[in-house]
């Protein structure tokens, strides 16, 4: 393939950055304040040629360990909770402020924060305890904000049926966050975990606004987000006396690393970005050809780099040598999960990643699978299987000769159909880029005979949708402009709509 055209590297690397950002290590492992800035990474290298940027490899030193890494990563952590809680606290309020004056509409607008939010708090706890606690607190931090959403909507109401019922979800949500921490360590009790979960200071915010005493709401708001921090503290504390491995030495290096490396690429950095790979690594994941000046390597990053964000899901270091090290991550890239696996050397100071591996996804459990067939040039699955609400797993396989891929789409209620889109940014040439009505959600991609799961992060919610092949043929034409497409419809009934695919689904 030829990263010369730019649309085919912009869609190359969408399928490749869920790799390529998971385990993009350590930009520099020098000593960092805690709240160190992308300003403080190294950019890449001066001695770089003009031509292609290549600089002379010294070879693998040893990563003396490192006490002070660890404890810049608990510092990390503890701030990093401490933002998240406090925010989940503040989008809690704002939003049962909405739902008490009736203002369904910034309610719905700030819905996707609180998930994404509640994502979030899930993701730092899944890092350490695996998926099954990150998914249980998930499900439970959502049950808790709809439960105070429903309390706001009855005290607006002065319904006091409905408050109760309410209270009620909302004691069995606590009850279910304190449970998915305690079981997964011994650091924390159940009811000291409920105390700092307990809902009821947010009932007590709920309260004030639906008395108009919006002074008392305030003070009550800020008492609560400072309970939040000490609840953060907890959490942190446990966390690192829990996996003490992973806070000392060349683990926490490695972690370290990879979080600034991330936190690099949501800033659109794709200096820093790129110096965080050996350039064999970078050419070899991004298939670009040796001739291309690192200049014009930048520039292609630089058209797609931050979007979508990346959130780390879970990080494990399987291996940490002096001279290479390995390591297992899940993140959420876009609406996707990935998980790959790379190798890391360390050069001048830092851990660079020279090689990776994409793994598959395992379905999240009660996840509805749906199956769907690739092949030249069709997707293939069965109509009716797509609720709103639910947690559906692709399981794309490959039947055909040709490489493939499923790249997931939302698309914008009012725009026109698939078939005229494709056939718009057909026209534009291969410098368009995607449709403003067109929303990038997960891709995978599966060799021929092979398969691969496309695991979303949240369930589909009700809309148009496509799956899209954009992988081109020898001649270069990608596979969406030869038919291989389908668009289809999720709603609240189930019953998913009309596809584009030229095979008849079974």
């Amino acid at each position: 393939m030829s990263v010369s055209n730019p649309v085919v590297l912009g869609r190359r690397a969408l399928l490749a950055v869920a790799a390529l950002v998971a385990a993009a290590i350590a930009l520099s492992l020098a000593p960092l304040a805690p709240m160190a800035s992308a300003q403080t990474v190294p950019s890449l290298t001066p001695t770089a040629t003009a031509t292609s940027g290549a600089t002379a490899t010294p070879a693998p030193t040893e990563q003396t360990p490192s006490s002070e890494a660890g404890a810049v990563e608990a510092v990390a952590l503890r701030a990093e909770l401490t933002r998240l809680l406090q925010s989940h606290v503040y989008l809690v309020g704002l939003a049962g402020e909405a739902a008490v004056e009736g203002r369904q509409g910034r309610v719905d607008a700030l819905s996707p924060l609180l998930a994404a939010n509640g994502r979030s708090i899930a993701a730092v706890a899944g890092q350490y305890y695996g998926g099954k606690v990150r998914e249980d607190l998930r499900t439970a931090l959502a049950s808790r904000v709809d439960a105070l959403l429903d309390y706001a909507r009855a005290a607006s109401d002065g319904d006091k049926n409905a408050s109760r019922e309410a209270m009620s979800d909302l004691d069995a949500a606590t009850e279910r966050i304190a449970e998915s921490l305690s079981g997964a360590s011994d650091a924390w009790s159940a009811d000291e975990l409920a105390h700092f979960a307990d809902g009821q200071p947010f009932t007590r915010i709920i309260d004030a606004q639906a008395d108009d005493q919006p002074v008392e709401g305030y003070r009550l708001l800020v008492d609560t987000a400072g309970r939040a921090a000490i609840f953060a503290g907890m959490l942190a504390d446990g966390i690192v006396s829990d996996n003490a491995e992973a806070f000392e030495g060349r683990h926490a290096e490695i972690r370290n690393g990879l979080r600034r490396t991330v936190e690099v690429w949501n800033q659109r950095d794709a200096e820093a970005f790129m110096a965080g790979w050996t350039e064999e690594g970078l050419r070899q994941e991004f298939e670009i050809p040796p001739n291309m000046p690192w200049s014009g390597v930048r520039q292609q990053i630089g058209n797609f780099i931050g979007n979508p964000p990346i959130d780390i899901r879970a990080i494990e270091v399987t291996e940490a040598g002096q001279s290479e090290a390995t390591v297992e991550l899940e993140l959420e890239f876009g609406a996707g999960v990935d998980r790959a696996r790379h190798t890391m050397v360390p050069r001048d100071g830092r851990w660079e990643i020279d090689s990776s591996e994409a793994l598959r996804v395992e379905a999240p459990e009660g996840a509805v699978s749906l199956p769907v067939e690739m092949s030249e040039y069709a997707f293939t699955y069965q109509r009716g299987r797509i609720p709103a609400g639910e947690q559906i797993v692709f399981e794309a396989e490959n039947v055909g000769s040709e490489a493939q891929e499923l790249v997931m789409l939302r698309i914008d209620e009012d725009a026109p159909a698939l078939d005229q889109l494709l056939a718009e940014t057909m026209a534009q040439g291969p410098g368009a880029g995607p449709p403003a009505s067109v929303e990038f959600l997960a891709a995978v991609v599966a060799e021929p005979g092979e398969g691969a799961s496309l695991v979303l992060s949240a369930p589909l919610s009700e809309g148009r949708y496509a799956m899209v092949c954009f992988i081109p043929t020898e001649q270069g034409v990608p596979h969406a402009f030869l038919g291989m497409h389908s668009e289809f419809t999720v709603e609240a009934s189930g019953e998913g709509g009309s596809g584009t695919t030229p095979t008849p689904s079974p």
